[in-house]
């Protein structure tokens, strides 16, 4: 259930930011998700998101 629920949020976000491919997200996540104010400029809707499932 949670596995689909970050699929759908990652497929939402690669919609809006549609010069990334979603393999290219996936990445920039891993990288940055230790920067919380990074990774919410580099996707608001991602960043939220994980928090509302946290």
């Amino acid at each position: 259930m949670n596995l689909k629920k970050k699929k759908i949020i990652i497929q939402t976000c690669n919609k809006l930011n549609g010069i990334l491919s979603l393999n290219k997200h996936k990445t920039e996540h891993k990288r940055r998700k230790n920067n919380s104010q990074k990774l919410l400029n580099f996707c608001c809707l991602c960043f939220t998101a994980s928090i509302e499932t946290k």
